[in-house]
């Protein structure tokens, strides 16, 4: 099923993190993996990682820019509705 292949994935690319901990392109692939997942919060822990080993990813800084502006839009959204 598609959703193994998703986790195997997953669990492939954290064992590259691990095995690579100085290579950015694995904490910044399993951050791509994981917001098509819809794992925003781990995927906002994946690029954080990936701009830690590589500041001048602009992919990575991009992608993290829009989750958390899309979580602080979710979270805003949230706090108006039970203010009203």
């Amino acid at each position: 099923s598609q959703f193994l292949n998703e986790k195997k994935i997953i669990e492939h690319l954290s064992k590259a993190v691990e095995l690579a901990p100085e290579d950015a392109r694995y904490p910044y692939h399993l951050g791509l993996t994981l917001a098509a997942l819809g794992e925003r919060a781990a995927a906002i822990q994946a690029y954080t990682r990936a701009l830690a080993l590589d500041p001048a990813n602009s992919d990575a800084r991009r992608r993290l820019a829009e989750l958390e502006v899309s979580r602080e839009l979710m979270t805003g959204g949230r706090a108006r509705r039970n203010r009203s």
